[in-house]
Formats: structure tokens, C-alpha cells, sequence
């Protein structure tokens, strides 16, 4: 099987062209026909459909050509047709055929990996922070670069810097916070207040039970009636049960828009695995951030792990 030998200039620019396009080329090769008599010239970029190829896609570029000697005939009786892409990691058949769709000859070119990916991370936002979950996949805060476009992300932990069910949407809420500890009920978003709960602006999505000995049915038939009221609401309250973070998949994860009122903005920090079809692979991590405000100097500002969900 040959190899390719660039030149240090080639070599460079075709590291710049696999990684700036971060996909299998999806260029034709041309073929170039040669009589029977003419000579081929012996080059390192010369590629004739006489042997194998194997190219590296992070420091090579495919070739444009192959040289394709007739065993008879003359080439100007003959129109070779291009050989379509795309070349992805592996190994390609080549097969160039005429005018006719009759092979004119077969070899193979192989495409290989032998890089990890190369990863940039970027911060995400959570806004407003309304307590409801929102999906995030690796895919929205990285760019991963790398010739062959088959790799998969794999979620290794996700972790918050705040506890779960500690954010409250407004900053008076932080009063409510306080008055909640002694047992009084906070405001919620809306205005209103669950009776007898204990909502802090999180979503525990639980009542506390009636202490009352004397609780009778004609209560419970009012709870009923506030339920049905709040339906969506508590169905989605019920479902969530105070998780902020839920990995729904392997490279998937939802995250809850909440922060403490009286924090510094909550950071959720993903840490995850990118490997490619070569079996080369990279860990990386990335933040999605719920700011305390939208104002000056309201980013959110990482305190630590408070802790962390593994999948």
C-alpha cells in the first residue's frame, strides 16, 4: 500500500482544510487516463490505480487525481468518469469506469485517524430562571473538530454549584426565603401561595401533610379542586420531584432554570467524552449558567460543586 509523502507546505495546508471543514471530503477524484505507451510521472503526489492508497485525514489531504493506464485503446476514445465522494475514515473502494460504465480499473483508498478530537467549549445560558427544564445535548456548548464526522459524545457527569431546589426567581425572594425557615408561606411567581406549602421558589412539587387530627373529607375535596385548578402545573412539579439535573440520554441532559435570589447565579458544569470512529478520544467539559440577573456584573459565578448526577 503507498503512502503519501507531502511536502511540509502541503501537509500544512491540508491539516488546515480537514480541520477547518471537520468532515470527510466530499470532492470527486478526477481520473487522469494514460495511454498504454506513456510513462507516468514518478512523484510522491502521483497516485495511479495501480496500488492502494492510505492517507492520515488529520495531516493529509485526499488526492484530486488518479492515474489510470489503459491496458489497450487510446485515451481519446475513452472518458473516464469521476469517482464521487464522500472518502470517510476507512477503507473506499475506487472504481473508474467510461463512458460505458464498464470498470476501467479498481483499487482502494484508505482513510485514517490516528488524532483525538480537538474540543472547544462554550458557556450556555439558562434565562429566565422560571424553574422550568430545558434539554441540552453536548453538541450546544462544544465544537468539536475533527476529519471524521462519526464521533459521539458521551455524558460522564453533570454537577451544580448550587443544591437542588434552591433557586427562587426574584430577588425579593430572598425575604421569602427567610420567612419560609419559621414556617410562613413565600410568594411564588404567579403571585399566589400554595397553602400549607413550603415552596421556596424551588419545585419540591410536595405539600406538607395536615397535622390536623380532626382533617376531614370536605378538605380533602377542596385539595382536589385546587389540584384540578393547577393541573398542568403539578403534573409537572409531580414529575420533576426536585431534580434539577436529569441525564436523559447518553450525550443528553436536562437542566432546571433556577438559581438562589440572594446567590451569585447558579453554574451547571456537564463533563463528557467525545470519541471518534478511529477510536480516538478526547474529555472535555462545558457550563450551562443561570445568571442572577441580566444586568452589570450579573453573571453567574462558579462557587464549586455542590454536587454532581452521574448517569
Amino acid at each position: 500500500m503507498k503512502h503519501h509523502s507531502w511536502s511540509a507546505v502541503v501537509a500544512l495546508a491540508a491539516l488546515a482544510s480537514c480541520q477547518s471543514e471537520s468532515q470527510p471530503e466530499f470532492r470527486d477524484i478526477q481520473p487522469v487516463c494514460v495511454d498504454e505507451a506513456s510513462p507516468i510521472e514518478e512523484a510522491d503526489e502521483v497516485w495511479t490505480c495501480e496500488e492502494p492508497l492510505e492517507v492520515d485525514c488529520n495531516t493529509e489531504s485526499l488526492p484530486e487525481e488518479i492515474y489510470v493506464r489503459l491496458e489497450s485503446g487510446s485515451c481519446a476514445e475513452v472518458e473516464l468518469q469521476a469517482v464521487p465522494g464522500p472518502f470517510p475514515v476507512g477503507t473506499n473502494e475506487i472504481v473508474v469506469i467510461d463512458q460505458d460504465g464498464e470498470s476501467v480499473c479498481q483499487t482502494t483508498l484508505t482513510v485514517t485517524d490516528t488524532m483525538a478530537p480537538e474540543i472547544t467549549s462554550s458557556q450556555a445560558e439558562l434565562w429566565p430562571p422560571n424553574h422550568k427544564m430545558k434539554t441540552f445535548t453536548v453538541a450546544d456548548c462544544v465544537e468539536v473538530i475533527e476529519c471524521d464526522p462519526d464521533w459521539v459524545a458521551e455524558i460522564q457527569w453533570v454537577s451544580s454549584d448550587e443544591p437542588t431546589d434552591a433557586g427562587t426567581v426574584d430577588d425579593d425572594d430572598e425575604d421569602d426565603d427567610h420567612e419560609d425557615e419559621d414556617g410562613d408561606e413565600p410568594e411564588d411567581d404567579e403571585g399566589d401561595t400554595d397553602e400549607g406549602g413550603t415552596d421556596d421558589g424551588g419545585t419540591t412539587g410536595e405539600a406538607p401533610k395536615d397535622t390536623d387530627t380532626d382533617a376531614d373529607e370536605d378538605e380533602d375535596e377542596d385539595d382536589d379542586e385546587d389540584e384540578d385548578d393547577d393541573a398542568d402545573d403539578d403534573q409537572d412539579d409531580d414529575a420533576v420531584a426536585s431534580e434539577d439535573i436529569v441525564i436523559v440520554g447518553s450525550d443528553t441532559v436536562e437542566l432546571r432554570a433556577e438559581r438562589e435570589g440572594g446567590g451569585n447565579g447558579r453554574v451547571y458544569t456537564i463533563a463528557f467524552v467525545i470519541r471518534d470512529h478511529g477510536g480516538n478520544e478526547s474529555e472535555g467539559t462545558c457550563t450551562v449558567s443561570v445568571p442572577h440577573s441580566q444586568g452589570k456584573n450579573g453573571e453567574a459565578i462558579d462557587d464549586g460543586e455542590a454536587y454532581r448526577i452521574d448517569p
